[in-house]
């Protein structure tokens, strides 16, 4: 799946309800999944990066914060946190059948 598809489906998830923007991502227990830009500020990182670690949610960084920002109809965003369970692994694997690698980074 290419990224516009994945973009796509990120929109998807938006109009369905099941996305958190900003530090509302990482505050909510209802999170499942952090999409953090790779573009983001050091600051954003640590931060989003405590907060996963400490309640075990897994982080991926694969888009850039105009790509995340492109999804919402947004200029640009740093942090998407989707709180539906089923979503993130959808998510998920379609990146696993483009061939990204999902990796959790600390």
């Amino acid at each position: 799946m290419n990224k516009k598809e994945l973009i796509g489906f990120i929109g998807l998830l938006n109009r369905g309800g099941k996305l958190l923007f900003g530090e509302a991502s990482y505050h909510s227990p209802k999170t499942k999944l952090l999409l953090l830009a790779t573009d983001c500020s050091s600051n954003t990182r640590k931060k989003a990066l405590s907060y996963a670690s400490k309640f075990n949610i897994e982080v991926l960084e694969a888009f850039s914060k105009a790509n995340l920002g492109e999804a919402l109809g947004y200029e640009e965003i740093s942090l998407i946190g989707i709180t539906d369970k089923k979503s993130s692994l959808a998510l998920k694997k379609k990146m696993d059948l483009k061939g990204d690698k999902n990796e959790q980074k600390e």
